[in-house]
């Protein structure tokens, strides 16, 4: 469906209109109620009137910002070193965009990365890791993918395949369509799934959020890597 784009322009019009409006009706009382006081009073004790009130405002409103601003300077201070930490990090946090995760990626070396998708949308021509597998595979980095048996899969597998010159570190594993309950968008990708060379083993989620500008991906748990490794290992020996 179309979003509206003309709903967010027409409400802040609006806004602005009652503002507009509200500070008009406000200017125009505040100067009847000036009028009156200055015939009753005289403007030097209106004057006199209002610097004291103007002076009592000022001094309670900095007595008053002394106690909350350290708090409110110490609670920013804690969301903004937690953002940091989980997603503005150097570091591989827990949550990652797309662009975030294909840097990541292209960092590999001498690494294999297992990726269960049901769409091959992010790996396939023209997507956002076409580039990053076809590097990684130049620097030994083998890729292993769980694909759907399906003539749209393997026409895209081809496609991909070919575009890397059958690079023998390139394969394909071709499951039934029941292991696929997952929906699109809900892929899996392990990195180093052996734990070779030393190396850390990280596996992200693809997360279906209702965002077609970004996708994002979530960091899992060793012990769901151990499970998702545990049902393809008898099928990479199966397809043997």
């Amino acid at each position: 469906m179309e979003k509206d784009s003309k709903g967010p322009i027409l409400s802040w019009i609006t806004n602005q209109g009652i503002l507009a409006i509200v500070v008009a009706s406000l200017t125009l009382l505040l100067s009847l109620l000036l009028n009156e006081l200055q015939a009753k009073i005289g403007w030097l004790s209106l004057l006199v009137s209002l610097l004291l009130i103007f002076t009592i405002f000022i001094i309670v409103m900095a007595l008053a910002f002394k106690n909350v601003s350290p708090v409110s300077l110490q609670l920013s201070d804690k969301i903004i070193k937690a953002l940091a930490y989980y997603i503005g990090s150097d570091r591989v946090g827990w949550i990652l965009t797309t662009e975030e995760l294909v840097k990541f990626e292209s960092c590999l070396k001498n690494s294999e990365v297992w990726l269960i998708t049901s769409d091959l949308y992010e790996d396939c021509i023209g997507g956002p890791f076409q580039k990053c597998v076809s590097k990684n595979l130049k620097k030994d980095v083998k890729y292993r993918y769980f694909v759907p048996d399906t003539p749209t899969i393997r026409s895209k597998s081809s496609q991909i395949v070919k575009a890397n010159n059958n690079h023998p570190n390139l394969s394909f594993i071709y499951l039934e369509d029941d292991f696929f309950f997952l929906v699109s968008k809900f892929d899996f990708g392990i990195i180093n799934p052996f734990k070779e060379n030393n190396r850390e083993r990280i596996g992200f989620m693809g997360l279906p959020v209702p965002d077609d500008e970004c996708r994002y991906q979530a960091k899992i748990s060793d012990e769901l890597i151990d499970i998702i490794i545990g049902k393809l290992l008898p099928l990479i020996e199966s397809s043997r």
